[in-house]
């Protein structure tokens, strides 16, 4: 297992100041997702809801445009997901899409292998390891999955879109 070096593929990480507050009101906004028929995947509002206008999550929302404005993006569409046991979440990429960005917010079982899994361009697979209260930018075109944990427990994070302000 190789853990994916962010500088070297335009990967960035922040810390960011989540309170349990916060993270309450992501879980237990998704506790009231109703499940897709296939229950492999995790529970998530991208249908539903851009998580981040949330009031209570006004904060993270306000820490997470601070850093797209650095890099001269703009927020886009957002979501919350939880996955439980067995849930995964099968390779794909964000078109449409600039940079993409997963919030790591918090996970109740230990498991070395709950990270994103990243594609290079040679097909070797990384994995960016679960640390909470982190936030991964990284290119919106890298194909990623999650791997099903077989552990009961549950990791929530949110994940979204952005893209390049127009000039």
């Amino acid at each position: 297992m190789k853990v994916l070096d962010p500088f070297k593929h335009n990967f960035y990480t922040y810390d960011l100041d989540v309170t349990d507050t916060e993270i309450n009101q992501v879980k237990n906004f998704l506790q009231d997702v109703k499940p897709t028929e296939d229950m492999s995947y995790s529970l998530s509002s991208y249908s539903a809801i851009n998580i981040l206008n949330l009031p209570l999550l006004k904060n993270l929302r306000k820490q997470v445009t601070d850093i797209l404005d650095e890099k001269n993006l703009v927020l886009d569409n957002n979501w919350g997901q939880m996955y439980k046991t067995g849930h995964e979440h099968p390779i794909h990429t964000h078109a449409g899409s600039d940079y993409s960005g997963i919030i790591y917010l918090t996970k109740t079982y230990d498991d070395p292998s709950s990270g994103t899994w990243f594609y290079d361009y040679y097909t070797q697979h990384y994995q960016f390891p679960f640390t909470e209260k982190t936030l991964l930018l990284f290119p919106s075109y890298f194909p990623h999955y999650v791997k099903a944990v077989f552990k009961d427990g549950y990791r929530i994070v949110i994940s979204f879109n952005s893209i390049y302000k127009k000039t």
